[in-house]
C-alpha cells in the first residue's frame, strides 16, 4: 500500500505528531518540523482548531483562554505545509481547513 510515494510495503511510515506542541508560535512550529526531518520522520502533523469550537468561553474561561494560546491561524497552514515539502516531509492538508474563520 502506497501513501503518497510512501510505499509501507517497504519502510513503516513514521508520523511526527507535532500537535500543539508548537505552543501557538510560527516559529516553534517551524523549528519542530525542521526536528522531525532531522530525526528521520516522513510527515508531521499539527491539530487544526479554534478554541471557540471547542470551549465555551463564559462557562470555563480558563479552559478557553488555555485552548486560545495554543492556535495557530489557519492561514500559517499553507506555508507550513510548503517548508514540509522543502524538508522531504509529507502535510497532509484538508483544503477547507485552511481559511481563518
Amino acid at each position: 500500500m502506497k501513501i503518497g510515494s510512501h510505499d509501507l510495503d517497504e519502510k513503516v511510515l513514521i508520523i511526527a505528531e507535532i500537535g500543539t506542541n508548537h505552543g501557538g508560535s510560527f516559529k516553534r512550529a517551524f523549528g519542530l518540523m525542521e526536528l522531525a526531518a532531522d530525526t528521520g520522520a516522513d510527515a508531521v502533523k499539527f491539530q487544526a482548531f479554534r478554541a471557540d469550537t471547542l470551549v465555551n468561553k463564559a462557562a470555563a474561561p480558563a479552559q478557553w483562554e488555555h485552548f486560545k494560546a495554543l492556535e495557530l491561524h489557519y492561514d500559517i497552514f499553507p506555508e507550513l505545509a510548503v517548508r514540509a515539502k522543502e524538508l522531504g516531509l509529507m502535510f497532509p492538508i484538508r483544503q477547507r481547513c485552511c481559511r481563518y474563520a
